[in-house]
C-alpha cells in the first residue's frame, strides 16, 4: 500500500505543524495547501519572546529605522537565497518560516509603534492619511511591477513596502482621518475577525467548486466569484462562531 504510506509520511509532518521546513511541494502543500502557514505561525509565534527581548533593545528604540533595516536586511536574504538555490525558491522565499519572519517581526514593530503613539490625541490624522495612501500607491505599484522583477524580488520588494507603509497609516491609534473611520465599519470588523478562516477555507472551497464546474459545464466568471465567495464565507463563519469560540 504505497498511496497509504505516502500519506501517512505526509501527514505525520503536517499534524505536527513542521510541515514548511520541508523543502519538497509534496509535504508543504500537502492536503490543505495553505496550511504551511499554520506551520509558519506556530513557530513564529515560539520565538515571540525573544523577537520581543530583541526589539526592546536601544539599538532598536526607533521603531522607523528598524522597520527600514529590516527592509534592507529582507532584500538581501532574498536576493541571496532566490539566486543561490533557484531550484527551491518558491520554498525559500514564500515558505520558510525564517525567511517569512521578517513579516511577522515588522508586524511586532508595527505594534510597538501603535503603542507608543497611543495617548497622541491631538493629532488631526492628516499625516496618517498621507501614509495610508502613499502605501496604497506603493501596493499597487509593486503589483505592477511583480511582472517584471525576478522572482526573489516579489515580496520583499514589491509587497512589503506598500504592505508596511498602508498598515502603519490605517492602524495608527492617532489616527482620526477618513481612511480609518471607512475601514473602521462594522463590515470591515466582521471581514477581519473571520481573515484566517477565511484564507484556511479558500482553497479548499475552490478546488472543489472547480470540480464540481468540471461535472455541469463551465461557470461563468461572476458565477465562480459569487460561488466561490459565498460557500468561503459561510464555512468561515461557521468554524469561527461554532468551532473557534469553543
Amino acid at each position: 500500500m504505497p498511496g497509504f504510506w505516502d500519506a501517512i509520511k505526509r501527514a505525520v509532518p503536517n499534524l505536527l505543524l513542521v510541515h514548511s521546513f520541508i523543502p519538497d511541494a509534496n509535504y508543504y502543500y500537502a492536503f490543505n495547501s495553505v496550511s504551511w502557514y499554520l506551520s509558519d505561525l506556530a513557530f513564529l509565534y515560539l520565538l515571540t519572546p525573544a523577537f520581543s527581548f530583541a526589539l526592546n533593545q536601544k539599538i532598536f528604540k526607533n521603531s522607523k529605522i528598524t522597520i527600514c533595516l529590516l527592509f534592507c536586511i529582507y532584500l538581501i536574504v532574498s536576493f541571496t537565497l532566490g539566486n543561490v538555490w533557484p531550484e527551491i525558491r518558491q520554498w525559500l522565499l514564500y515558505i520558510l518560516p525564517v525567511t517569512r519572519s521578517f513579516d511577522f517581526v515588522s508586524g511586532m514593530v508595527l505594534g510597538k509603534m501603535y503603542i507608543e503613539e497611543k495617548n497622541t490625541t491631538n493629532d488631526s490624522g492628516a499625516h496618517y492619511n498621507m501614509y495610508a495612501l502613499v502605501g496604497i500607491i506603493l501596493f499597487i505599484m509593486g503589483l505592477y511591477l511583480s511582472r517584471f522583477v525576478p522572482q526573489w524580488a516579489y515580496f520583499s520588494l514589491c509587497y512589503y513596502p506598500g504592505t508596511v507603509v498602508t498598515v502603519y497609516g490605517v492602524t495608527s491609534s492617532s489616527n482620526r482621518g477618513m481612511i480609518k473611520r471607512i475601514l473602521s465599519n462594522r463590515f470591515f470588523e466582521k471581514v477581519t475577525s473571520i481573515s484566517l478562516e477565511l484564507y484556511l477555507v479558500h482553497q479548499i472551497v475552490i478546488n472543489y467548486v472547480e470540480s464540481y464546474s468540471t461535472d455541469i459545464g463551465q461557470l461563468s466568471t461572476m458565477k465562480y466569484i459569487t460561488l466561490v465567495t459565498l460557500a468561503t464565507t459561510i464555512i468561515a463563519t461557521f468554524i469561527h462562531t461554532v468551532i473557534c469560540k469553543k
